[in-house]
């Protein structure tokens, strides 16, 4: 009998060195006030808002959007989801561990034979993208706070974690693995296999930019993501485009901290 497919295994290893996106010194204002003096917390609040970018443009998607632009913002957002979680989940233990885990979503449940509904899945995405930026507003606070090095590490594999779930769940999103018709078996190997085809697309991606794909570069309108996708608009729908853009900046102007 073939095994039960629970897990996607993410290779820690996953593309060359030095391809970590970097982002160029700000030209906002209120940004460079708010960084100023503070060492470290430039990437961690623009995962913050790309985080929450993430889950407001899914959810406006999925609410409101056709099936082929929820189709399409999932495979976005998986594929910056497995390249955000390169950096947060796998990278921190890469040369000790060389793989990590993904929880699949279980398409069939094992005690009652029910389905679990393309609804019902659209629900789990909502769900799983809300605690990615709920952990991402922890770290960043962390951050600010100079908690220790050792405590934002733990929370940051937790981020991770989340990214990686949200990631594999939107990615069988994005492959319409909920309407397939099969068993138990053959629809987790289903999901597991729409996990991969969105991981080869991340790395596909990475070549094209020349760093990974992140969702904290929705934060950043000049950063090689967000540059890629003005450049080549044939490459999102006008309605993802516009509603991420959007999304984008509202989480910024949310995000900042005029205190500081």
């Amino acid at each position: 009998m073939s095994r039960e497919r629970r897990e996607y295994v993410f290779n820690t290893v996953q593309t060359a060195e030095g391809l970590d996106y970097v982002p160029a010194p700000t030209r906002d204002n209120e940004r460079l006030a708010m960084f100023k003096g503070r060492q470290g917390v430039v990437i961690p609040w623009l995962q913050k808002v790309g985080t929450a970018t993430a889950e407001r443009t899914f959810r406006h998607i999925a609410d409101a959007g056709s099936d082929s632009d929820i189709e399409e913002a999932a495979s976005l957002l998986a594929v910056t989801g497995m390249g955000s979680a390169y950096h947060t989940y796998a990278q921190h233990f890469g040369d000790e561990v060389m793989f990590r885990r993904a929880k699949l979503p279980i398409m069939i449940d094992p005690e009652t034979d029910e389905r679990l509904s393309p609804e019902n899945l659209i629900e789990k995405a909502k769900i799983d993208l809300s605690r990615t930026a709920e952990l991402a507003s922890v770290v960043e606070e962390m951050v600010f706070k100079d908690r220790s090095p050792n405590m934002i590490a733990r929370k940051d594999i937790q981020l991770g974690r989340a990214l990686a779930t949200s990631a594999v769940t939107l990615a069988v999103i994005k492959h319409n693995v909920a309407n397939m018709r099969m068993d138990r078996v053959e629809m987790q190997e289903a999901a597991m296999q729409a996990a991969h085809t969105e991981y080869e697309a991340a790395l596909d991606l990475t070549d094209a930019l020349g760093v990974r794909p992140t969702m904290a570069q929705f934060a950043d309108e000049r950063s090689p993501l967000m540059q890629h996708f003005a450049n080549n608009p044939k490459e999102l729908s006008q309605t993802v485009y516009s509603t991420l853009v959007s999304e984008a900046a509202t989480a910024g102007q949310e995000a900042l901290r005029r205190e500081a």
